[in-house]
């Protein structure tokens, strides 16, 4: 059975689902996920397509399609967006256009804004965070509006320490310790680790279930109400600062905050001792930046992150012009995204990001944000970073320009469980790299495990995962990766990339472009351009192992190019859609009777594989021609296969 390596977050137990056999593809009663009400994005993927001239003609009913296993055991993480899709396949519509809706770039007329984590928390099954906030004053409403006249930077202050407390009130002293130093571990990876023997590697594995329980166990525990007041409060601070500079000035703005840090906390001291200003110079600077708050006007400047080295901390960095460049070089770096929040916000500039480990809107039992609002920037990452998030939400968001991406693993757009992880490119020519650093040792001796580019990952077989996304607007876009990427999960988690212009590139080997492995599921959205899709197998719309695989492109002249299991191929039992809406399209593979529809019956049943090309002339590497239908299965070691060139 293939799965995650065992070397590559070594705490994932790999799960024989065979012992799921007999849950498979049975009736069960469906209990809706919690949807928000219905968003502007209508019909993005128009998938009763699929069901009235595939499924219906075939005999094919809703309750066939269904990945979630009836016989499931309990999971308080299992998140109801994933569980809902697994229930129902088609809904997943509805779940990308409520996701589109809520990652909409936050603009008014004074500008662009970082995304409000408001917004979000409903993906993770948490509620909006205005409804998670005691107001009692009118003096109080009054801070709700960042944009308001009557707006009080020292209520939010206050807002942000008291909520950051109350998260780790229920969990004692020695344990928040605990939960800081060992959780940032399990999402690292070294490259001698594949060096290991097969007894090391079972030690370590032992050893790693245990800290991974341990750490749940503690998670169970956080109020998830504190981060939530925590989170909006500091993101109406950000914006009110945001704005204040850009109508204000710096000197004005500076006076106004230096006052409401005067003001006392809730532990009787002045707000300042806990959340240090510094103000920079119109000069290039060199800042060493830990806990508090930093505003710098311009210049070409510095910042080198530091963590706070305990939980709690809060880190706000404003930069308003300039070519500036980010250092996160610890190998663990445990800044205020780990257990605390990391705010970045750099307002123009072509930047650089050079980070390691848990780098640039990267957040554990946190909130961790970073909006670049122009230029074109590079940024660079290791292992959870740029856009990852573990029990809490992470964020990556880029306004423009012509930006690079580059990372190792479990980054650019990537959730663990009760986390999501989002990488937000508005618009731009982009690359999206995943460097090869770490050996996916498990399957082969010449290729690497990433999980990048909109991936989500649970730990089988105790805990579901969260949601990795990577949406980019306009431009025409390169994405590179290997094992495990662009739109591809595991185990009950949901990974998505959208792609919502230009002629793009996608470049992957395995696990890729549209797959949902182990009860997961794994979608790419392409919604314009000529695109070109390389992957050698289980991608391209596969869903393996009762997982969903979706690629759906919605127009313009594309090429397909895969070796086997792919185009809307189902593998033991699995369900697997390739959707090609409109154009000129080129289907290859190197050994087509395993693509186009194909599935197979592992187990003695049968997976789901759906081939659909909506319209345009069209080459295939078999001799299909437009408006061709076909069918493949046996009964013996040939699944529920179906194509169509309408």
């Amino acid at each position: 059975m293939s799965g995650l390596p065992r070397s590559a977050l070594g705490c994932i137990v790999i799960f024989v689902a065979s012992a799921l056999d007999s849950a498979y593809f049975t009736a069960a009663t469906f209990s809706a996920a919690i949807l928000a009400p219905e968003p502007a994005h209508a019909g993005i993927l128009d998938l009763d397509s699929v069901r009235m001239y595939m499924m219906e003609p075939n005999g094919v009913a809703p309750n066939d399609i269904v990945m979630m296993p009836p016989m499931a055991k309990p999971d308080p993480f299992r998140l109801s967006r994933v569980e809902g899709i697994l229930r129902k396949p088609f809904s997943i519509d509805t779940v990308t256009r409520e996701i589109m809706r809520r990652t909409e770039p936050y603009v008014n007329e004074k500008g662009a804004y970082p995304l409000p984590p408001d917004s979000l928390w409903p993906l993770l099954d948490e509620p909006e965070g205005a409804a998670s906030e005691a107001v009692d004053t009118d003096s109080q409403r009054l801070e709700d509006n960042p944009f308001g006249p009557g707006f009080r930077p020292e209520v939010a202050l206050r807002r942000i320490q008291s909520g950051l407390r109350e998260e780790f009130a229920d969990i004692p002293e020695s344990d928040r310790d605990f939960l800081f130093h060992e959780a940032p571990g399990m999402f690292l990876q070294e490259e001698e680790d594949t060096a290991r023997s097969a007894i090391e590697n079972e030690t370590k594995r032992l050893e790693e279930d245990a800290r991974l329980h341990r750490i749940m166990g503690l998670a169970s525990h956080l109020r998830w109400r504190g981060l939530l007041r925590a989170s909006s409060a500091a993101w109406k601070l950000e914006t009110w600062l945001i704005r204040s500079l850009r109508k204000d000035g710096l000197a004005p703005t500076a006076a106004r905050l230096r006052k409401a840090l005067a003001a006392k906390g809730a532990d009787g001291r002045p707000l300042s001792r806990e959340f240090p200003l510094h103000i920079g110079g119109n000069g290039p600077d060199r800042c060493v930046a830990d806990q508090g708050i930093w505003i710098d006007p311009g210049g070409n400047d510095e910042y080198v992150l530091q963590g706070t080295g305990r939980p709690g901390g809060f880190r706000l960095i404003i930069d308003m012009g300039g070519d500036d460049m980010y250092l996160s070089k610890d190998s663990l770096d445990q800044g205020p995204g780990n257990m605390g929040i990391d705010l970045i916000a750099d307002l123009s500039g072509n930047d650089r990001y050079l980070g390691r480990n848990f780098a640039f809107g990267s957040a554990l039992f946190g909130f961790s944000s970073l909006f670049d609002a122009a230029g074109s920037d590079y940024y660079e990452g290791r292992c959870a970073s740029l856009g990852f998030a573990f029990f809490g939400l992470g964020v990556l968001e880029d306004e423009a320009g012509n930006d690079v991406y580059s990372a190792s693993l479990m980054s650019e757009g990537a959730g663990a469980t009760k986390g999501a992880g989002l990488l937000l490119d508005r618009r731009g020519n982009d690359q999206y790299l995943a460097r090869p650093t770490f050996e996916d040792d498990l399957r082969y001796t010449d290729h690497y495990i990433h999980m990048v580019q909109g991936f989500g990952t649970g730990f089988a077989p105790d805990f579901a995962g969260g949601i990795g996304l990577l949406r980019d607007g306009a431009g025409n876009d390169l994405y590179v990766a290997d094992i495990f990427a662009q739109g591809s999960a595991y185990w009950y988690a949901l990974g998505l990339l959208i792609d919502e212009g230009g002629d793009d590139r996608y470049e992957a080997h395995q696990y890729a472009q549209g797959a949902g492995v182990h009860i997961a599921v794994g979608a790419l959205i392409d919604l314009g351009g000529d695109d070109r899709y390389a992957s050698k197998g289980v991608s391209q719309g596969c869903g393996h192992d009762y997982g969903f695989g979706l690629l759906y492109d919605r127009n313009g002249n594309d090429t397909y190019l895969a070796t086997d299991m792919s185009q809307g191929a189902g593998s033991a039992n699995g369900l697997g859609i390739l959707y090609d809406a409109a154009g000129d399209d080129i289907y290859q593979s190197v050994n087509p009777e395993m693509a186009l529809g194909h599935a197979d019956m592992r187990r003695d049943r049968g997976s789901f594989g759906f081939f659909f090309d909506g319209g345009g002339k069209d080459k295939y590497s078999l001799p299909r021609a437009d408006g061709a239908a076909w069918r493949v299965f046996n009964g013996k070691n040939k699944g529920n296969g179906f194509g169509l060139d309408k």
